[in-house]
């Protein structure tokens, strides 16, 4: 389901971006560079503790 979501979003996203101006696009582009970081260091964390974990 979530996928279906973000899926729809980024296919209407040439409609909305045109809708909200290029300030607000900029700022949304952030954001969403943002979350990427946060789940790819998130994903580096869990891994480097499960593998310390099963060292011990």
């Amino acid at each position: 389901a979530i996928a279906a979501i973000v899926w729809l979003c980024y296919r209407s996203a040439d409609r909305i971006g045109g809708l909200i101006g290029a300030p607000a696009r900029r700022t949304i582009a952030r954001l969403s560079a943002f979350l990427l970081l946060c789940i790819g260091a998130q994903i580096i964390i869990t891994g480097v503790v499960d593998v310390a974990a099963k060292m011990h």
